[in-house]
């Protein structure tokens, strides 16, 4: 689930990404927060996603400025954000 990088750290999410399986992707969200780097969070590879996914994100991004969403993401995470009405309100879909 995860693989280093050496400029920042990096979190590559893979498969379903919904409220049955959050709980491990919640785990080394926190690990890799903990180190206070800064952290890339690779999408692309998300096949399934719900609300419980925009909330672990959002909550992330509050406790880490530095904490950043590798473009473009993956239709299963486009369509949550559509319905969630956050595809472009929130900063941490947006950054550079």
């Amino acid at each position: 689930m995860t693989e280093p990088r050496s400029a920042a750290d990096r979190i590559e999410l893979t498969g379903a990404q919904t409220i049955r399986d959050i709980e491990t992707t919640r785990r080394a969200l926190l690990e890799k927060l903990e180190a206070k780097a800064p952290l890339e969070v690779d999408l692309s590879r998300v096949t399934e996603a719900d609300i419980s996914l925009v909330q672990l994100l959002l909550a992330a991004a509050k406790s880490s400025p530095t904490i950043r969403l590798i473009q473009p993401y993956p239709e299963a995470v486009q369509q949550v954000l559509a319905r969630s009405g956050l595809d472009a309100a929130a900063s941490i879909w947006t950054k550079e």
